[in-house]
């Protein structure tokens, strides 16, 4: 397993491919456009909520919402944090709107 340190917050992230997951690791996995998230690994932190998620290529990375001002971000190939921005695409606006509700 790969492991990323995140303040106090250790968050995990299998780093086998969606289709060879074992079923009960698959449905904690929810596909928005190109890309994958571990819907069970979102931990609040700072008052944003962070999660594990895969890319289209299966590349791992870390994925931020903040539901107050509904901004997202995420972290880079070297592991460092962009920029907060708010979702433009669809599958951006679904997955903020559905963790969102879901906090609520």
């Amino acid at each position: 397993m790969m492991r990323w340190l995140l303040g106090p917050l250790l968050l995990l992230a299998p780093t086998l491919a969606l289709a060879g997951t074992p079923a009960s690791e698959a449905v904690a996995w929810r596909r928005y456009g190109p890309i994958s998230i571990h819907w069970e690994s979102w931990r609040e932190l700072g008052g944003s909520y962070v999660a594990n998620a895969l890319n289209a290529d299966y590349k791992p990375f870390v994925l931020a919402v903040n539901c107050a001002s509904l901004k997202l971000n995420n972290t880079d190939k070297d592991g460092r944090w962009k920029a907060w921005e708010s979702p433009v695409a669809d599958f951006e606006k679904s997955f903020v709107r559905d963790l969102c509700r879901q906090q609520s």
